[in-house]
């Protein structure tokens, strides 16, 4: 193993980004109504020279603001390069990339994703996910940040939500949770997500769970009422994927539509996505 090994304070993050071995791999996100690409999220790898990776989860851990801020302005770096890639070649791919708060706070964001001359379009360009916890845990700079994201044509997703929910089966418990977090962020005031991602503790064999169907629908419902879709990550099998469409869910994210992937597959999936639907439409005409 030539990975920088785990300390007590957790991985060498800072190690890594310096040596610049740090890869992007990318997984896409399904309109389940529309069935097609919706966007696609990136994901921070590091590989070693055995072939061995590390995910993002133990990448982060113990690593400081300083850090988290670096690593998101490296993958926000990345992403908009291969954004410029895929429209030179006449795709146009929404990317999400994580974030902290204090990332959307230093990093001249606007500034960063206008220099690539990405299209207006009628949805954001670039989705910052930014945690249940971080978005609760920090409401006035929040409130400032989307707007001012909201002005520059980008915005947030409130991500792995549902996660503290400690019981699933106490209904009622689960309800007022969720009530509490949704009356924290109308408390917001002006606050505004494009997406609010349902974390996969929820969502996996929700088939198999009529409490966990019920907590689906109704994140699902409130999220409808705020204007913003409703995205379910970690959808692994095809009652799972069936049963969320029925509940209302507007996007599907997990190893059901395909892994996290490498640039170069990711290019290779949208080049064969876009050849296919120039061939229905020839055949259409």
């Amino acid at each position: 193993m030539d990975w920088p090994l785990p300390g007590p304070d957790g991985f060498d993050l800072e190690r890594v980004l310096r040596q610049d071995r740090i890869e992007f791999w990318y997984q896409p996100k399904i309109d389940l109504r529309k069935k097609r690409l919706a966007g696609v999220e990136v994901f921070a790898r590091f590989c070693d020279s055995d072939g061995n990776i590390i995910p993002g989860a133990e990448l982060i851990s113990g690593a400081s603001d300083r850090v988290l801020v670096s690593l998101t302005e490296r993958a926000l770096l990345r992403t908009l390069k291969t954004s410029a890639n895929l429209l030179e070649i006449g795709i146009d791919v929404r990317f999400a990339v994580n974030a902290n708060v204090a990332a959307l706070v230093r990093l001249p964001l606007a500034e960063m994703v206008q220099k690539y001359h990405l299209p207006k379009r009628k949805g954001a360009s670039v989705i910052f996910d930014v945690t249940e916890k971080e978005v609760l845990g920090s409401h006035d700079k929040m409130r400032r940040v989307s707007l001012d994201l909201g002005r520059d044509g980008l915005c947030i997703a409130i991500d792995d939500f549902g996660a503290a929910l400690l019981s699933i089966a106490q209904e009622e418990e689960a309800y007022g949770k969720i009530e509490q977090t949704f009356d924290a962020i109308r408390k917001l005031g002006n606050i505004r997500f494009a997406e609010m991602k349902l974390d996969r503790t929820l969502v996996r064999n929700c088939s198999d769970s009529p409490d966990r169907q019920k907590v689906c629908e109704y994140i699902i419902k409130m999220t409808h009422e705020f204007g913003a879709n409703a995205v379910a990550v970690g959808i692994e099998n095809a009652n799972d994927l069936e049963t969320l469409k029925r509940l209302g869910c507007d996007i599907g994210q997990g190893f059901l539509f395909g892994r996290p992937m490498t640039e170069d597959e990711l290019l290779v999936l949208l080049w064969e996505r876009a050849a296919g639907a120039k061939k229905k439409a020839a055949h259409a005409v």
